[in-house]
């Protein structure tokens, strides 16, 4: 959702401005209790900004964009691959590249596209032989997460998972 462009802005609390948010705790997804400071990093990438001098009215008419925390393992022989904090239900894709005895092979989007679920969330687990996600042998996999648009490399870049087998 978007926060309100002007009036009352509320750190906690309820939203109450409805369909805009006049609550920053609930436009960050916090319990409308938990303690917040505009010195926070969460705060500053509602404000878009990053670094020096802030202020509350700095998130007035912002979105809050949560791009979630990849991560990935490896265990003879199943690749698990997981997105957790995003925003619910964003479209994401992976790009995976690999490499054998330093020698780098070209990329494929992999496994596929995928949407969040409502929590923010996605996790899936693969069985690496037989699947085209997975070189067996002795490679290194590097699986990059993308937010937002489907063709690489036109999405928002959230992180980079590296197995190696």
């Amino acid at each position: 959702m978007t926060m309100v462009s002007s009036g009352l802005l509320k750190f906690g609390g309820t939203n109450t401005a409805s369909p805009l948010r006049d609550s920053i705790n609930v436009e960050l997804l916090k319990n409308e209790n938990d303690p917040i400071s505009i010195n926070d990093s969460n705060f500053r990438a509602l404000a878009g900004v990053p670094s020096g001098g802030i202020s509350i009215s700095d998130v007035y008419g912002k979105t809050y964009i949560r791009y979630g925390t990849p991560s990935g393992s490896f265990t003879p022989w199943t690749v698990t691959l997981s997105i957790t904090g995003g925003m619910p239900y964003a479209d994401f894709y992976i790009w995976l590249s690999y490499s054998t005895s330093g020698q780098p092979y070209p990329g494929a989007i992999a496994p596929y596209p995928g949407i969040l679920d409502g929590n923010g969330d996605w996790s899936q687990s693969y069985n690496v032989f037989g699947n085209p996600y997975w070189y067996p042998g002795s490679y290194t996999n590097e699986f990059d997460f993308y937010q937002g648009a489907t063709t690489y490399p036109n999405g928002t870049y959230i992180g980079t998972v590296i197995l190696s087998s």
